[in-house]
């Protein structure tokens, strides 16, 4: 424990500022732990895989080389990587956008939070309260846990989970997986051949242009959960719901624009017995 600025030795691992005064903290080679104060610190963790906390205040950390974890609780903390300095991860109790070279973001406790990734390849995951999340760039995994989240796809493409409430979900002009899970949940392929799935719950596939790529949806239930298709007029060019015709041996799902011409926008894999395109879709 030390009430000053000081520099961990030789085979120690564990460092924790005392008092109140805005001191500074390093690590060594080891994988260290160090804790700040109250007051705005700077932490430097150096080598191995550093855990750093650098408490109430609005503090500077530095976690070197090695796998670092980074907790931070203050709009003033600033999470600082290079290039090629390991796989990172920062645990967040406030609305945080990941800085450049760390890969994570987990958000922790029960408030409204909202996330953002960076170029990189991210895992986020959010916590029980209703976030927004955006994975920005990169090709990112996504998971939004309890509450009611709106999730927006990396636009690398990437795999989102709503988990638990009422989601909505979007992809982004890559290949996405989604998953609602349970709950009513909103689901965007947006561009790209996507993968899509709803989970438990009244769901609803939202299409909004022919040029957004062939969506494969795995799980339509129009009969238990009351699962619905959701066209925009404006983005397919049709007020008329019998311009969609399905094929129950494929699942493939048509709009004709024309009476000779068919586009397929979509597949319903599990090809449910019973789907009308009349009753089914829903035109806004």
């Amino acid at each position: 424990y030390a009430s000053i600025s000081y520099t961990l030795t030789n085979n120690v691992e564990i460092l924790f500022l005392a008092g109140t005064g805005a001191i500074n903290g390093y690590g060594n080679s080891l994988s260290n732990r160090i804790t700040g104060n109250s007051a705005n610190n700077i932490i430097y963790g150096y080598g191995g895989n550093d855990r750093i906390n650098g408490g109430a205040g609005a503090d500077r950390m530095y976690g070197g080389t090695g796998d670092d974890d980074y907790y931070v609780d203050n709009t003033g903390d600033l999470v600082v990587e290079n290039f090629n300095e390991g796989s990172d991860i920062v645990y967040a109790s406030i609305s945080y956008t990941l800085t450049n070279n760390v890969e994570d973001l987990v958000l922790t406790g029960t408030a409204h939070l909202n996330a953002t990734g960076n170029s990189l390849d991210n895992v986020i995951v959010g916590n029980s309260g209703n976030n927004l999340i955006y994975g920005y760039g990169g090709n990112d995994t996504i998971f939004g846990l309890d509450g009611d989240d709106i999730i927006f796809a990396g636009s690398g493409g990437g795999y989102i989970s709503g988990d638990g409430g009422n989601d909505s979900l979007y992809g982004g002009n890559d290949v996405d997986t989604i998953y609602g899970r349970a709950g009513d949940d909103l689901i965007v392929g947006n561009g790209g051949n996507d993968i899509l799935s709803g989970g438990t719950g009244a769901d609803q596939f939202l299409f909004t242009s022919l040029s957004d790529g062939i969506d494969t949806i795995t799980d339509f239930d129009w009969n238990t959960d009351g699962d619905k298709i959701l066209v925009d007029k404006l983005g397919f060019g049709s007020s008329d719901l019998n311009q969609f015709i399905y094929d129950s041996t494929t699942g493939d799902l048509f709009f004709l624009p024309t009476w000779d011409l068919d586009i397929k926008f979509a597949v319903i894999a599990n090809t449910p017995s019973g789907f009308n395109p009349r009753a089914d879709i829903i035109l806004f």
